[in-house]
């Protein structure tokens, strides 16, 4: 096996003693290599059948997708011998409540980057994530996810990013005055793993995946998200309020009813029906039946649809 060499910058190597000496059983699983362990695990899981959920916790740039998208990689060959797509990627809980209505049995999801948002079903994803997470073994759904701070999950294994490591030994003059060094040099990532009780059962060493085209793909992807949240766009909300709004009034019968409701709270219920009971907030229906209005009142094509079906006043 190709020798690792184990390095942090000053600050980070100051922080990860301290963390030992806080809590000195990372002490202990820093000793305990289970890195075929983690492999073994996933093997027997994928082929008895089993779901698996994963969770990466780490700082920005600590090696948490990468060592993610890895494992993931490892699941997807011993599950269906299939390879990682951004098919199964996902950065906003919408995007995924999407994938999962419409998933076959045993399919994977990998979510990265949890942000927070605001407005439509928002409040409530969490805990419909949550609900989600208890109930997907019977399909065998497998999740795993990324952030940089603590996010409740129901999961089988949690995992820390640790510390990265180098084909040849740490140079910390060429790390402060070569750009690009620290990234060129960075092939793996050693990552603490934590059981559903919260117990250290050892280290992994993970290495970047070797789809190029995938990784591409998947920075691609990952900065046009990111590009979103930095100008305060709320991880896409103003489109999913649109987009929902739009389908419904597409709906003939929908339309129909919705036009001859003669309150706002009479249409705020038409909508729960027709969505059975979908988990919004009553603001957040508000908000949506707001869109509708909108739509009905400056859209061209839907002025058109909702006169159609507006009682003629005699």
């Amino acid at each position: 096996m190709t020798e690792i060499y184990w390095g942090q910058t000053p600050l980070r190597q100051e922080s990860n003693r301290i963390a030992i000496f806080m809590q000195p059983y990372y002490g202990i699983a820093l000793k305990k290599n289970v890195t075929q362990h983690i492999l073994d695990e996933m093997r027997i899981r994928a082929i008895n059948r089993q779901n698996l959920i994963m969770f990466w916790l780490g700082i920005q740039g600590s090696g948490k997708s990468y060592s993610m998208l890895f494992l993931i990689t490892k699941y997807l060959e011993y599950l269906h011998g299939q390879k990682l797509g951004m098919k199964n990627v996902f950065y906003r809980l919408s995007d995924l409540f999407t994938a999962i209505r419409d998933a076959k049995e045993e399919s994977i999801f990998c979510m990265d980057e949890q942000v927070y948002t605001a407005g439509l079903g928002s409040n409530i994803e969490r805990m419909a994530l949550s609900n989600i997470e208890q109930v997907v073994r019977v399909k065998k759904l497998s999740f795993f996810y990324s952030s940089p701070r603590e996010v409740a999950h129901v999961y089988h294994y949690k995992v820390e990013t640790w510390e990265i490591g180098f084909t040849e030994p740490w140079d910390m003059e060429k790390v402060v005055g070569e750009p690009g060094y620290l990234e060129r040099m960075w092939k793996y990532t050693k990552n603490v793993v934590f059981d559903s009780k919260d117990s250290m059962l050892g280290y992994f060493i993970t290495a970047a995946p070797q789809d190029k085209k995938f990784l591409a793909d998947y920075e691609k992807h990952k900065r046009e998200f990111v590009d979103t949240v930095q100008i305060m766009g709320g991880g896409g909300r103003q489109d999913i309020y649109m987009a929902m709004a739009k389908d419904l009034l597409n709906r003939d019968s929908f339309m129909k009813k919705y036009a001859l409701s003669k309150t706002k709270r009479l249409r705020e219920l038409l909508i729960r029906i027709e969505l059975r009971g979908i988990l919004f907030g009553v603001q957040e229906m508000k908000t949506l039946v707001d869109y509708m209005e909108f739509l009905c009142s400056y859209e061209q094509e839907f002025i058109e649809r909702y006169a159609q079906f507006v009682p003629t006043r005699r």
